[in-house]
């Protein structure tokens, strides 16, 4: 699949057959999480917000849980930091360091959580 990903990604109708493949089966997270990928990649930072917020709500549900969850907590803190929302990004975060917390990623995790912190939100847990 991932070849095949990055040979139709350069179509300018990537994102048109993914949205069609979504709607034809909406409870895909494969469909749900190349979607939010995609939004990002391509600037459109709100549409990316609910595909992976939506992705999230389903990993939640599936048993058992995806290994891709994790990273899209970083994706959605990230969108959430880039569209100004720090409230919210830093629940993503503390979502992501709740599930690995020792990652090699945590410290990085941790380091923009304690910034957000300190320089956007002024409520310090």
């Amino acid at each position: 699949m991932q070849e095949e990903r990055t040979a139709f990604r350069n179509f300018v109708g990537y994102s048109i057959f993914l949205e069609l493949a979504q709607k034809l089966d909406p409870e895909n997270p494969r469909y749900i999480s190349l979607l939010s990928e995609e939004y990002q990649n391509g600037r459109e930072k709100q549409r990316a917000n609910a595909f992976t917020e939506r992705y999230i709500e389903l990993a939640k549900k599936a048993s058992p849980v995806p290994r891709e969850l994790p990273d899209h907590y970083l994706r959605l803190g990230g969108l959430y930091t880039d569209t100004k929302n720090f409230i919210s990004a830093t629940k993503a975060y503390e979502a992501y360091l709740v599930i690995e917390p020792n990652s090699p990623v945590s410290r990085e995790t941790r380091l923009s959580l304690a910034d957000l912190y300190f320089e956007r939100v002024g409520n310090f847990p």
